[in-house]
C-alpha cells in the first residue's frame, strides 16, 4: 500500500514543501539584512480550503533556454515551486531603506521549524496508526 496517495499523506507533504520554501524565503531575508535597500519577504499563508479541493498541484516548469531561469522572487512575487512571496509590512526600515528585522526573521524561523516538526510528526503518527491497523510494528 502506498500512503503517498492517501489525500491526508498529500496534504501533509504540500505542507512540509511549503514550509521548506518558506524556510529559504526567511534565510534569504536574514542573508540580505545589511543590504541597502532590501526589503523582507514571506510566503503568502497556504489556502486551506484549495488545498481540500486538491488546487495545489504543481506544474513543472520546463525553459528553452537557459537564461529563462532567473530569481523570480525579485520580479513575479513567485518562488520556483509556485508559492506567493509576499513583502512585509514596512513599520521597521532603517535608514538603508532595509526592512528586515534579524529578531523577527529568527521568530518566523522558529515558527516554521516548530510547524515543520509538528507536520513531520503527525505523519509519523498516521504511518504508526496505519501499521498497526495493518498488524505490523
Amino acid at each position: 500500500m502506498d500512503l503517498s496517495n492517501l489525500p491526508i499523506f498529500k496534504m501533509m507533504s504540500g505542507r512540509l514543501d511549503w514550509l521548506g520554501a518558506r524556510q529559504g524565503v526567511l534565510a534569504k531575508n536574514l542573508s540580505n539584512a545589511d543590504t541597502p535597500g532590501y526589503q523582507a519577504r514571506d510566503l503568502a499563508p497556504q489556502d486551506f480550503k484549495s488545498l481540500l479541493k486538491g488546487n495545489s498541484l504543481k506544474m513543472n516548469v520546463s525553459a528553452t533556454n537557459p537564461a529563462h531561469f532567473s530569481d523570480h522572487s525579485q520580479s513575479s512575487g513567485v518562488d520556483l515551486a509556485g508559492h506567493k512571496i509576499s513583502e512585509k509590512d514596512n513599520y521597521d526600515t532603517a535608514v538603508s531603506g532595509n526592512s528586515v528585522s534579524i529578531e523577527d526573521q529568527m521568530v518566523r524561523m522558529s515558527e516554521n521549524a516548530t510547524d515543520y516538526d509538528l507536520t513531520l510528526n503527525l505523519m509519523k503518527k498516521y504511518v504508526a496508526m496505519y501499521r498497526e491497523s495493518l498488524g505490523r510494528r
